[in-house]
């Protein structure tokens, strides 16, 4: 994806956080404490209408094959459309990409990109993967990125290459995010 980083982070004991950029070299930023998750939630409420029978990336097989060539996503500041066939096709192929990167289901991954074409692509082609969307504010500098990232237990981070704040260029962070 042009204009976006995707870093991998060390996986489960999660000692350390480093990335890998598409022109990539790895760096490591500081120790991460793992913490406990909560695994165990409770249904209460109204139960209609049912929940899907289905994933959430072959629901959207399906609705591609219904309405293939309908526009899907209109960003206007980015001036692009996809029609739902393009959003399924580049999905797929950065699903592809990030499983060769080594992401595996159930991994989470954090996404700092704000609303955009780049954003629903991201999103599609993680829940075709059977990962978790962690969605960052992409208004974060460099600290809140990594502050976020310590508690998240993130395998990888995707975010725009563009900090959108003057202080993560101040950030004494830079030289290792960079």
């Amino acid at each position: 994806m042009r204009g976006s980083l995707v870093w991998r982070l060390p996986c489960k004991a999660r000692p350390r956080i480093s990335w890998r950029g598409i022109g990539g070299s790895s760096l490591r930023v500081h120790q991460v404490q793992r913490r406990s998750l909560l695994t165990k939630s409770h249904a209460r409420g109204p139960s209609e209408p049912p929940l899907f029978e289905q994933t959430i990336g072959d629901h959207f097989a399906n609705i591609v094959s219904k309405y293939g060539d309908k526009t899907a996503v209109i960003s206007t500041h980015q001036a692009q459309r996809l029609t739902y066939d393009e959003l399924d096709r580049k999905s797929n192929a950065l699903a592809r990409g990030l499983l060769a990167g080594g992401l595996l289901k159930g991994d989470r991954v954090a996404v700092s990109l704000g609303n955009s074409i780049e954003f629903a692509i991201v999103t599609y082609a993680l829940f075709k993967l059977g990962a978790v969307l962690v969605p960052l504010n992409p208004s974060f500098n460099a600290n809140q990125v990594v502050s976020a990232l310590g508690h998240l237990e993130a395998s990888h981070l995707i975010m725009s290459t563009e900090f959108p704040t003057s202080s993560a260029q101040n950030s004494s962070l830079k030289p290792s995010l960079l």
